[in-house]
């Protein structure tokens, strides 16, 4: 069963009704809640750590993160919104310090298996 805050969830604005705050997880290392994030929330956060990340790989396991990459395109090139801890846990919060951008090929490389999104 999933705890939300209900409250918090509201004042958040989630356009997806599907999005949440945790009751009571609160991020490694910070002092908010975490945030779980469906469909619309995704595409918005992905803007802004794609902004952040200054539209380079983060990983940078196979590539160097010089180029940039571009924020829309085929699923080979363009940039990937990747959870530094994954998995299907609590741990795969949507909160910023938990996803960074990275190329295609740096997520298949760690994650060891092609994104749970795309398939090829």
């Amino acid at each position: 069963m999933v705890r939300r805050d209900e409250e918090l969830t509201r004042m958040m604005g989630f356009t997806d009704k599907r999005s949440y705050v945790h009751a009571s997880r609160v991020h490694p290392g910070t002092s908010h809640r975490c945030q779980y994030l469906a469909g619309d929330d995704v595409a918005q956060i992905r803007r802004v750590i794609y902004d952040r990340d200054n539209h380079r790989c983060q990983l940078r396991l196979v590539c160097t993160g010089v180029q940039p990459l571009p924020f829309e395109g085929s699923i080979y090139e363009r940039a990937h919104l990747e959870h530094e801890k994954g998995g299907n846990g609590l741990q795969r919060c949507w909160c910023h310090e938990n996803v960074r951008i990275s190329c295609y090929a740096c997520h298949v490389v760690k994650d060891g298996r092609q994104p749970r999104w795309s398939k090829p």
